[in-house]
């Protein structure tokens, strides 16, 4: 796991893939959430999802909390700038 800074803020984006018709009411869920911003694709049924946190801990609790959300079909973490170095590129799926 790599070092991060504790005055760093950890901020990453999701492409995340909603269960059918659920595209609405889950990015309504996301935007109500410490930290989230969602944008709709207009043509697909996903949504980009921005988080920014102040610490590895609450980065962490919310992917727990995402993980545990139903109407999540598939999250991909798109990017993630989680400490000093350079910014990550990742494909991970959830």
């Amino acid at each position: 796991s790599p070092r991060i800074a504790e005055d760093i803020m950890p901020i990453c984006s999701y492409i995340v893939f909603p269960h059918p018709g659920k595209k609405d009411q889950l990015a309504r869920d996301l935007d109500a959430m410490d930290g989230c911003q969602t944008q709709r694709a207009e043509t697909q049924e996903m949504l980009l999802l921005l988080t920014e946190t102040q610490s590895k801990r609450e980065e962490k609790a919310l992917l727990d909390r995402l993980e545990s959300m139903r109407d999540i079909q598939c999250l991909v973490l798109s990017f993630g700038a989680l400490d000093d170095e350079e910014p990550a590129i990742s494909t991970a799926v959830i």
